[in-house]
C-alpha cells in the first residue's frame, strides 16, 4: 500500500495504479505503454456508432493508433455488424488491446495489425469510418501538460513534431 501511496504522491495516474480505466461503461486493461482513455474519445464514438447505424451495408472501420483498443473494442462490442480494423506502432500497446479484445470477446472481430499509420493496410483496403486520437501536442508543448500526462503517460502517441503534417 505504501508504494501505491508513493507512486501517487509522485502524480502517477489512478488508472495505472489499479490497471485498468473504464471508457464506455467498459473496463480496460492499461500498462505504462498505453495512454489512459478519456471521456472526449467517447464523444467520437458516440458520433462514428450514429453515422455507421445509417448504413445498409456492414461498415468498414479502422482505428488508427489503437493503444490500449478502447476505441476498435468499444465499436466492436457495439456494432456486432462492423469489421474493425485496428492499428498501432507500439508492439506492446497492441499486446495490450488485443488482451482487452480477448477479455471483451469480439478479438476474433478486430484485426489488429502492427505499423504506423496506414502501413499495414492493404492500398486498395476501403473503410466507411477511420477513427483516431493522434498525436497533437508538440514536441515543444509537452513541458506544459499536466505532470499526471507529462510524466508518466507514453509521450509518443502525444506529440508530433512541428513539421509533421497531418
Amino acid at each position: 500500500m505504501r508504494d501505491l501511496v508513493k507512486r501517487r504522491a509522485a502524480r502517477e495516474p489512478v488508472a495505472y495504479l489499479v490497471g485498468f480505466r473504464e471508457f464506455f461503461g467498459i473496463n480496460f486493461a492499461l500498462t505504462s505503454d498505453t495512454l489512459i482513455p478519456r471521456p472526449d474519445t467517447e464523444t467520437l464514438i458516440v458520433e462514428l456508432l450514429d453515422l455507421a447505424r445509417q448504413l445498409t451495408a456492414p461498415p468498414a472501420i479502422l482505428d488508427l493508433g489503437t493503444g490500449c483498443g478502447c476505441i476498435a473494442i468499444t465499436i466492436a462490442t457495439q456494432l456486432a455488424s462492423a469489421r474493425v480494423s485496428a492499428v498501432d506502432i507500439c508492439p506492446a500497446a497492441l499486446e495490450v488491446a488485443r488482451s482487452n479484445a480477448e477479455t471483451h470477446n469480439v478479438a476474433d472481430r478486430i484485426a489488429f495489425s502492427a505499423g504506423d499509420l496506414y502501413g499495414p493496410i492493404a492500398p486498395d483496403r476501403k473503410f466507411q469510418f477511420i477513427a483516431s486520437n493522434p498525436p497533437y501536442v508538440t514536441t515543444a508543448e509537452l513541458d506544459q501538460l499536466a505532470p499526471d500526462i507529462r510524466d508518466h503517460e507514453p509521450p509518443r502517441p502525444w506529440t508530433v513534431e512541428p513539421t509533421d503534417s497531418m
